[in-house]
């Protein structure tokens, strides 16, 4: 579980598109919803087995300017090569199975 912007928040969770992780097409990761970065550009992550982290986001992309009265589009915007959605993809939820596309003919 992570905390979600206060400007992004469109549904009761997190979503990232896994889709964009084929590594024939690397420009087709989205950011669906943003994350949260309150605590000095970092956004609070819980974990099933009980352990928490603090993670500083480092693509400008996945933390932009907050503008008061203003709400994030939140649809899949495509962040070709950002480092923290890729990173979203290495810790996946207890229990998801993760399943790469085939590409055997």
């Amino acid at each position: 579980m992570l905390d979600e912007r206060d400007d992004s928040i469109n549904d009761g969770w997190f979503f990232v598109n896994m889709n964009g992780f084929d590594p024939y097409v690397p420009n087709r990761l989205q950011l669906h919803d943003y994350p949260s970065s309150y605590h000095n550009g970092a956004g609070g992550l819980n974990f099933a087995d009980g352990h928490s982290e603090i993670k500083r986001w480092s693509d400008p992309r996945t933390n932009p300017r907050h503008r008061e009265g203003w709400h994030l589009a939140t649809g899949g915007t495509l962040t070709p090569g950002n480092v923290d959605v890729v990173g979203c993809r290495k810790r996946p939820p207890a229990g998801s199975e993760m399943r790469r596309p085939s590409h055997d003919g």
